[in-house]
């Protein structure tokens, strides 16, 4: 008997093929089988902690990878993965921390290409932990809007400084709110970013003030065509020098505050950046500087 090609085919064929002989009083050969099985059945659990592992690595990249879609789906997702590990070393002690750790590579290999694959973008994530995997709570790492926002608007600066230094010792500031806005586009999804975008809603209109006076945004994060705060999420005014933001903080908190007069158009938030000789920015929502 063939008790290692019947034991990959089916373990239930093996079990009954066991039976089989141990009826027949062949003992030895029932052994055999009984211990082909036992192989069998630890490969296959051992397969299924990979794949456990690989999944709990999957959500872990996307929730570093993707921080504007974290959703409590992705934390469920999350301890699911962390729980069926958990079940499955407590029903097989042999499968212990250290076994985990010698699948750690390989499985992150492939929840790496299977995380950019559903994210459609390639991901800087380099590694996963053990504490990011087994002790972090990731019930504590969602975050308020404005707190995200924060976070992708500093991780922009932070590639303008990195990348554009030579627009900015130029003063190319229409350059620089272009170079600004990919770096935005390149960590949300679902919402359009411009420059210089000066139309409203569906109207054809241009933007304008209560005083009807023409406005143009630096940089705009929206939806393209619909109206509402909700689908106005930020207009940001962008300068190099730390000078003149006074004018585009006025700007900012009469386009935050509730429509009225002529303008018909209201932003969630308001963002004035400055860059030089420090880094400044001024955060305005229904019209008010937020401390």
């Amino acid at each position: 008997m063939n008790w290692q090609a019947l034991s990959a085919d089916s373990h239930y064929k093996t079990a009954v093929a066991i039976r089989s002989e141990l009826e027949m009083g062949h003992v030895d050969e029932a052994t055999k089988g009984i211990e082909e099985l036992v192989e069998a059945l630890s490969r296959s659990e051992k397969r299924a902690l990979k794949s456990q592992l690989v999944r709990l690595m999957l959500y872990i990249i996307k929730w570093k990878s993707q921080p504007e879609r974290r959703s409590r789906s992705w934390v469920a997702s999350i301890k699911d993965a962390r729980d069926e590990i958990d079940d499955i070393q407590n029903e097989n002690p042999s499968l212990n921390d250290a076994v985990i750790e010698s699948l750690w590579e390989k499985a992150f290999v492939i929840a790496k290409r299977d995380a950019e694959a559903e994210m459609g973008k390639k991901s800087d994530v380099q590694s996963v932990s053990w504490e990011e995997a087994f002790v972090d709570e990731y019930d504590s790492g969602m975050v308020s809007e404005l707190t995200l926002l924060q976070q992708i608007i500093e991780n922009a600066i932070g590639k303008v400084l990195l990348n554009d230094n030579v627009l900015i010792q130029e003063g190319q500031e229409l350059a620089l709110s272009n170079r600004f806005a990919i770096y935005l586009y390149d960590q949300l999804h679902g919402w359009d970013v411009d420059c210089e975008y000066n139309r409203v809603c569906i109207t054809g209109k241009q933007k304008s003030n209560s005083n009807n006076k023409t406005k143009r945004p630096d940089v705009i994060i929206h939806k393209r065509g619909l109206s509402g705060s909700e689908n106005n999420l930020l207009w940001i005014e962008l300068k190099i020098k730390n000078i003149k933001t006074n004018d585009d903080i006025i700007k900012l908190k009469e386009f935050t505050s509730k429509p009225q007069d002529g303008r018909c158009i209201q932003y969630k938030y308001g963002l004035s950046v400055s860059l030089l000789p420090s880094i400044i920015t001024t955060w305005i929502q229904n019209g008010v500087e937020l401390q």
